[in-house]
């Protein structure tokens, strides 16, 4: 194996940086995307050269999954912890059965833009995007069949209330419905010139759709009529979430232009503004995982965060600057963004930056040998949790949970190069870096 003379890695976290493994203080509360090394010595020559190091985006909380694709994505949906499908551009559906770590594609039958997907039951989903395109699995996706909407109308969203029922709301008011699977819909409501987002049921009878202005309405009938919703100054809204029958949520672009979230705790007959962003935006999807905590995705990567069921907002960094189209999270920590440039993005901590806070504190307890390394790394730590390898792009290389306080890693099938190593513990947040060598 080469020797390495001298190296020097810092890995800066907001006014919080990392070098050779170690916690140090930067004199800036500014964050510092890149460091540069003036003696560091390329590994096959020896020779002196002034290298730029990226520095991944792991200390935003958020990561990129490699998919296989560069397609426009438009949705996420998992139907447990580890199975998870999306839709997009080209009739694209992706699967994983390891939460995320690598995707399969399915073969659609379409090239349509798919613009949702829904599971009520683990093998039985539903896909819908332009043309009024609908679609069908009943084994998980290995099959799909399309289904005859009876419109040609782009359908933005599809929801299940069971196997059988199923509603399709979409461009020009239509809100389509099945009760018997997809055989047979009939269409519930129409308004031209507008156009329906989102649409969510908190009984198999009262559910609620939102969209462009006069669209915002309410069932209590399963669809036979719809009312309209008094919710803010003509917003037009992309998404509409609830975590209870009367705690409702509702996103997307205020009169004005700016991003924009509303709040019922009446079932949808009053609605407040929980949040008015300060500049323009659209929120496009709104997730809770829990009856507190929930998560707000919108244009040029944004992304907000409540743990206080809206009374707060606060913005997390993406580290992307393309639209984020869907939200969706398994667990209080564990969540998944669709994202329009090709890429999904993955948290297993909430999102929470890793910063110098004293409520997450970074810890340099993390050893790891032999570093550099060919083959197998040790990784010792003082805590169990989450383990992650990214690149030095930011990339998701490696993922696993370690249970004990020395785990060994297979690393030989990485290319040579730089990689942080991240834990995610019960009490804290341990990284270091190593090098993968021959």
């Amino acid at each position: 194996m080469k020797q390495i003379s001298t190296i020097l890695i810092a890995m800066f976290l907001g006014n919080c940086a990392i070098a050779n493994g170690l916690p140090i203080l930067s004199d800036t509360n500014h964050q510092i995307n890149s460091v540069f090394s003036t003696n560091t010595h390329d590994l096959s020559t020896n020779t002196n050269k002034r290298t730029n190091f990226e520095i991944p985006n792991v200390d935003t909380g958020w990561y990129s999954l490699p998919v296989g694709t560069n397609v426009a994505l438009s949705s996420v949906f998992f139907t447990d912890p580890d199975t998870g499908y999306l839709v997009g551009m080209y009739g694209t559906i992706l699967k994983t059965t390891n939460a995320g770590i690598t995707w399969t594609t399915l073969n659609s039958g379409t090239s349509a833009f798919l613009y949702s997907v829904y599971f009520p039951e683990a093998d039985t989903g539903y896909v819908a995007g332009s043309d009024g395109t609908i679609l069908k699995t009943i084994d998980a996706g290995i099959h799909w069949s399309a289904l005859s909407s009876g419109t040609t109308n782009t359908i933005n969203e599809v929801y299940a209330t069971d196997a059988y029922t199923v509603y399709a709301v979409g461009n020009n008011g239509i809100i389509l419905k099945t009760i018997d699977g997809g055989i047979n819909w009939t269409n519930l409501y129409n308004v031209p010139n507008y156009d329906i987002s989102s649409v969510f049921f908190t009984y198999p009878n009262t559910g609620y759709v939102v969209g462009d202005r006069v669209t915002n309405l309410r069932t209590t009938d399963g669809g036979a009529t719809w009312n309209p919703m008094a919710i803010g100054i003509t917003p037009s809204l992309g998404s509409v979430f609830f975590t209870d029958p009367y705690t409702g949520y509702a996103a997307g672009q205020s009169e004005e232009g700016k991003g924009v979230i509303f709040k019922t705790i009446d079932a949808g007959i009053t609605w407040d503004t929980a949040y008015l962003g300060p500049y323009e935006d659209f929120y496009y999807s709104v997730y809770f995982p829990d009856a507190d905590t929930g998560y707000v995705v919108g244009a040029w990567g944004h992304i907000l965060k409540t743990t206080n069921a809206g009374t707060t907002w606060y913005n997390q960094t993406s580290g992307v600057e393309h639209s984020l189209n869907s939200v969706y999270f398994t667990d209080v920590n564990t969540g998944y963004i669709a994202v329009g440039g090709g890429i999904i993005l993955k948290t297993d901590d909430g999102g929470v930056p890793l910063n110098c806070d004293e409520n997450y504190p970074i810890s340099n307890l993390l050893n790891l040998y032999p570093n550099p390394t060919n083959k197998y790394l040790t990784v010792e730590t003082v805590d169990r949790g989450s383990l992650s390898v990214f690149n030095l792009k930011g990339m998701l290389m490696l993922q696993q949970e370690i249970t004990n306080k020395n785990s060994t890693l297979d690393v030989s099938n990485l290319q040579n190069g730089i990689y942080i190593v991240k834990v995610v513990g019960d009490r804290q947040v341990y990284l270091g870096k190593f090098i993968r060598q021959d």
